[in-house]
């Protein structure tokens, strides 16, 4: 079983992949609703966080652990304690498949607030050789996400993206990281304003990076939900986003 952390509904976009690639493998997905957004918390406070979670999926005797969060992965993994559960996150694999796809050496980063201070993606991209690297944090992202506002043509995703992104398109980077698993619901909005910009979805990346390295994880597709809010809420926003055409069960943790 593979354990996949988020504070909310965004990283649904690595369990998504995880589904499509190898659907006999059994996930634990946990949100940590009760503490969204990760953005603006400090380093502390996400790092403990981060710790908990290792804990708790270590007690559920997962396999591996996906911290499903660009946050987490910029801020808190580095500074975990060692431990015997394989732990993976979104910016090295996001980060490698921006390297790959940049013909410019020009990338663009969109993140959390706590993600662009910490410079982790400015670190990475670097250490794989592309020379500018320009970063924008869209805080007010998560948020629309988790109250279910995905869709391009809402007019409340539309004026952020516009917001956040209008004076970018003359940037000149020809790739953009979404370096937030809960932007890569709104990457058909950031495709608008960034054309002819390639998109790499480090939720989708990072599923496919801890797939590869876990060959024989498997299961019977069981898949298991639990929050520290929430259950019902978490339900009502995430079966959408899943394709689902009815709620489905979500149990309540804490952590």
């Amino acid at each position: 079983m593979i354990g996949i952390f988020d504070s909310g509904l965004g990283g649904l976009a690595a369990l998504r992949e995880i589904c499509r690639l190898r659907p006999q493998t059994d996930v634990l997905y946990v949100a940590d609703t009760a503490y969204v957004p990760y953005g603006d918390r400090d380093e502390g406070e996400l790092t403990a966080r981060a710790q908990a979670a290792v804990a708790y999926f270590a007690a559920q005797r997962a396999e591996a652990v996906l911290f499903a969060c660009g946050t987490l992965s910029a801020v808190a993994l580095p500074r975990l304690a060692p431990c015997n559960t394989p732990l993976f996150g979104v910016l090295d694999p996001a980060a490698d498949a921006a390297a790959r796809a940049t013909q410019t050496g020009r990338v663009l980063v969109l993140a959390t607030e706590a993600s662009v201070s910490s410079g982790a993606y400015v670190r990475a991209l670097r250490a794989r050789g592309v020379g500018c690297v320009l970063q924008r944090a869209c805080p007010l992202f998560v948020p629309l996400v988790e109250q279910g506002l995905t869709s391009p043509a809402d007019p409340a995703v539309q004026g952020m993206a516009d917001h956040y992104l209008s004076d970018l398109a003359s940037a000149g980077a020809d790739t953009v990281v979404l370096g937030c698993t809960h932007y890569s619901y709104l990457a058909e909005a950031v495709r608008r304003q960034l054309h002819p910009a390639a998109v790499i979805d480090a939720a989708a990346e990072a599923a496919r990076a801890c797939l590869a390295a876990l060959p024989h994880a498997g299961g019977s597709g069981q898949r298991r939900f639990a929050v520290t809010g929430s259950p019902e809420r978490f339900a009502r926003r995430a079966a959408p986003l899943l394709s689902l055409a009815s709620s489905l069960p979500v149990a309540s943790v804490a952590i």
